[in-house]
């Protein structure tokens, strides 16, 4: 039937209020925005800011204001011959508030809100008003490509339902919801080149001058106290923001609620880190609740009125976590949970990592035959955090974060180990960072296996340092003549070599130094010159070092 078929539209407010009021393929804003009134006058008696919030599949709840204290009641049906009818609340007010249930799923209903206020103001009614009951739960993720069919042979979003996001100030400015055909080998293309990751659609929103702002969302059954990770790709960059303004979250309430503003949700907030159209990942990982249904959540952000937003997500994906290899990991598309055992843990920081979602302890583990390696975000309020040479044994999902992949554990435990770390790869500078694979982009173009997130050992002369921690840590850029460009984007007046960062500097090492380290090729963000977002930022491979002991001076001039 086509009607099975519908794209669901709801607006959200600040009041976080869900007012599904657009027809079933629309994609205009709602037309409740909390500030004008929905009705024309009806009697004596002025109803505004009508609103329908679904609180499950089968009840909503209707808000009102009027201008008078009034009685509250609501007429609805399936028609707009209102066969039911709420009992009349009898207590005069302005703020109204009247909940329905027993409804059917997936279905269209008629409502208008009535009152009185004795013979002064008679029983009256508001114009009609429709919403939209949610569809039943998924049994999996479905149209998780956006590729599916409708009824009428047309591209669907369903199941999943559109929502507008928007304030008092900015309005509301719906996403652009389905967008395609732009296949991965069409010559055509959507805005900055961009074509689907697989198939022909995908999610979108791009705004010249403006912002939208909202999402999607699905309701999923998943068993109870099962973990379960929502993955998707997406492509994000601006023009004239900075990358905060320009982003794309995914997020699973394990109780199966729809409201996008919930504290129940666990959130990922992925950025336009390159500024550029390739496709990155972003996931999260949450237990399902006792009801044994779970909504995933894709909520597209667009901060201020730029020159352009552009914001592209497909492959959405909800699976179990899966054991794996590091190695196979970084060579496969990176769309499912990831449990990684008894690895060993190669570095652990000092310092906790921000992001918007949280602060995170970030390590590295690698695998047994030294083939492969990746970082670690250990939630800083989540347990013991690991220390260097415990193994391992992680559960989580997989993100890209500042360029780098990423596991995102949710959960993790550790045992000592007594034997030494495995011995570093000896490697030129030029082969730092290697290839881009399905997973790890590369910041220059460059062949052989990646080498992000491995355990190596580098030589070369120190051409720049900043010690203005003298004696105590130093980071410096050194070149075994390979003098690699190892910026993204490129910034000529930084010195061509690979990063390091040499905890205690006893030495004072100084420009001109011959050093040997021992260290985790890791990508960084280096900001030149603070405050962040001047557009003097870049990313450049760095070389992690442990401890002191781990680096030497060879030779000094």
């Amino acid at each position: 039937m086509r009607e099975s078929y519908k794209t669901f539209v709801v607006a959200v407010s600040c009041a976080l209020c869900l007012g599904l009021f657009a027809a079933p393929t629309s994609t205009s804003a709602s037309q409740n925005d909390g500030s004008t009134p929905l009705g024309e006058p009806t009697g004596n008696i002025h109803f505004r800011d009508i609103c329908a919030t679904p609180l499950s599949s089968n009840a909503f709840v209707i808000r009102w204001q009027t201008d008078v204290p009034t009685t509250s009641a609501v007429e609805y049906g399936r028609t707009t011959a209102y066969d039911k009818k709420t009992v009349e609340d009898p207590k005069l007010v302005c703020k109204h508030e009247v909940v329905l249930s027993g409804l059917e799923e997936n279905q269209v209903y008629h409502f208008r809100v009535c009152g009185s206020s004795g013979p002064s103001y008679p029983s009256s009614c508001s114009p009609d008003r429709t919403f939209y009951t949610l569809p039943p739960p998924s049994p999996e993720l479905l149209n998780g490509s956006f590729d599916d069919f409708g009824g009428d042979s047309a591209r669907r979003l369903y199941p999943w339902v559109q929502y507008t996001t928007g304030d008092d100030t900015m309005g509301y400015h719906p996403i652009d919801g389905l967008v395609g055909p732009f296949s991965p080998s069409a010559s055509a293309s959507w805005f900055g080149g961009i074509r689907a990751f697989d198939g022909s659609y995908f999610l979108g929103a791009a705004a010249n001058w403006g912002c939208k702002n909202g999402g999607v969302f699905q309701r999923v059954l998943w068993p109870a106290g099962t973990m379960c990770v929502f993955s998707v790709r997406y492509v994000a960059f601006n023009r004239g923001g900075v990358p905060l303004d320009t982003r794309v979250r995914v997020g699973i309430d394990p109780n199966g609620g729809v409201d996008p503003s919930s504290p129940s949700i666990r959130w990922w907030t992925g950025t336009p880190s390159a500024n550029d159209n390739r496709w990155y990942l972003a996931s999260i990982s949450a237990v399902a609740g006792a009801q044994g249904i779970v909504t995933v959540f894709i909520d597209i952000r667009q901060r201020w009125e730029l020159e352009w937003h552009v914001i592209a997500v497909d492959h959405a994906t909800l699976t179990l976590p899966t054991s794996i290899s590091i190695g196979a990991l970084k060579s496969s598309l990176g769309d499912f949970g990831v449990l990684i055992e008894q690895k060993r843990v190669t570095f652990m920081s000092n310092e906790p990592v921000m992001s918007i979602d949280g602060s995170y302890y970030k390590g590295y583990i690698e695998d047994e035959e030294r083939t492969a390696g990746i970082a670690v975000y250990f939630d800083a309020s989540g347990g013991p955090i690991p220390q260097i040479g415990e193994r391992i044994n992680v559960c989580g999902s997989l993100v890209h974060h500042n360029m780098e992949a990423i596991i995102l554990a949710s959960s993790w435990s550790t045992t000592p180990s007594n034997t030494r770390l495995p011995s570093p790869l000896g490697i030129s500078i030029k082969d730092v960072g290697g290839a881009e694979t399905l997973v790890q982009p590369s910041l220059r173009c460059s062949a052989g296996l990646s080498c992000v997130g491995l355990r190596v050992r580098v030589f070369g002369r120190v051409v720049w340092v900043d010690s203005s921690l003298p004696f105590w840590n130093a980071t410096a850029i050194i070149d075994d003549g390979t003098a690699i460009l190892n910026q993204l984007p490129p910034r000529g007046t930084i010195p061509r070599g690979l990063r390091v960062k040499l905890p205690g500097n006893a030495l004072g090492v100084q420009v001109g130094d011959y050093i040997a380290a021992t260290g985790i090729i890791s990508i960084e963000l280096v900001d030149p010159k603070p405050p962040a977002y001047t557009g003097d930022e870049y990313f450049a491979y760095t070389l992690l070092v442990a401890t002191p002991e781990d680096w030497h001076v060879v030779t000094r001039q």
